[in-house]
């Protein structure tokens, strides 16, 4: 849909941008950019956790999946699995940026930078030949003092009448030394693009299970199961097979919902790929997570040989894009990529 705000009405009637501050919950206190488009996304991004996306509505369905523990203000210092104790879900959710995945070497679960309050720099609505889009740009630091300092800078956009919402990050090492520099995008989808019935198209020809209990439900690797309250949490890795733009996406079909959620990223800075499965009661979730790293913490991936480092004034981009649309439309993504994700 393409619309003409020059002639039939002000960018701020199609586009609204709210800075405000949560009242009377968990997040109470805390700074919340809440914007809301015609004939598109509807998205809140929480300042005091990172700039991260929480609460995302696609042209009035919702897209993330919210868990019981809600939006909350950010931990001082989370230790160990503190972490799970302040994730609300939300569209995405960053996790880095000195570890990923379990506690390693001092480090908690997931690391710093989500419980980071970042400096909101720019809120834009622009009108151009495409039409109306919506920006928002942030900056966050994660200082580890004397020698530490990571800086990420985010743009966060979206465009009136269109399914696309996108995510560019680019994090600095302002720091003395090079420093592990592990970093994960948790993708947080929900009912009702995930019910059973949802279909999952993943760009990779080979699964491997975390543990035991996620072999078992290596079902669920390509489609949603029941609610099932008993079943254990199930942990895959992907290996990826890249686009030969350097991209590669993630495609999410639901029928019964009638729409089609396409996870694009970057692959050439973030190789790897994650998927989370809960299926109990107010925890019905698939986690997409498109990271540089494992899931078992920094200590593991230096043992293997693989725990990515960012030198002394360096920058590293990453790009994520959630594209959503009617499931009966043609996707490019589907398009350019059959079900093992080849060119």
């Amino acid at each position: 849909m393409k619309t003409s705000s020059s002639q039939y009405a002000s960018p701020e009637q199609l586009a609204e941008i709210h800075v405000a501050m949560a009242l009377d919950s968990a997040a109470s206190g805390s700074r919340v950019v809440s914007v809301q488009m015609l004939d598109g996304w509807a998205f809140r991004v929480l300042l005091d956790r990172g700039a991260d996306i929480g609460s995302a509505w696609y042209r009035g369905s919702p897209i993330a999946w919210i868990s019981p523990i809600g939006e909350n203000q950010p931990l001082q210092q989370p230790r160990e699995f503190d972490w799970l104790s302040a994730f609300g879900g939300g569209l995405v959710t960053t996790c880095g940026l000195r570890n990923v995945g379990l506690p390693s070497e001092g480090h908690g679960q997931h690391g710093q930078i989500s419980h980071s309050r970042a400096r909101l720099l720019a809120l834009d609505r622009r009108v151009d030949e495409s039409g109306l889009s919506v920006l928002v740009r942030t900056v966050t630091d994660e200082v580890a003092p004397p020698t530490g300092h990571f800086r990420i800078t985010r743009t966060i956009s979206a465009q009136a009448g269109s399914g696309a919402l996108s995510l560019l990050d680019v994090t600095t090492n302002l720091g003395s030394h090079e420093e592990p520099a592990p970093f994960l995008y948790h993708v947080n989808l929900g009912y009702p693009l995930v019910q059973p019935g949802t279909t999952y198209a993943w760009p990779g020809s080979r699964v491997i299970s975390r543990d035991p209990d996620s072999a078992a439900q290596v079902g669920l690797v390509e489609a949603a199961g029941d609610c099932d309250d008993d079943a254990p949490e199930a942990v895959f890795e992907h290996e990826v097979v890249v686009g030969t733009d350097g991209r590669t996406a993630v495609v999410v079909t639901s029928p019964r919902a009638g729409l089609r959620c396409t996870i694009t990223w970057s692959a050439d800075t973030l190789p790897r790929l994650h998927q989370w499965v809960r299926r109990s009661r107010g925890w019905y979730v698939l986690g997409v997570e498109p990271a540089n790293c494992s899931l078992m913490g920094r200590a593991h991936d230096r043992a293997e040989g693989r725990l990515e480092c960012l030198p002394a004034g360096a920058s590293r981009t990453t790009r994520l894009v959630v594209e959503v649309c009617d499931s009966a439309i043609p996707d490019s993504a589907v398009d350019r990529h059959d079900r093992r994700g080849h060119a």
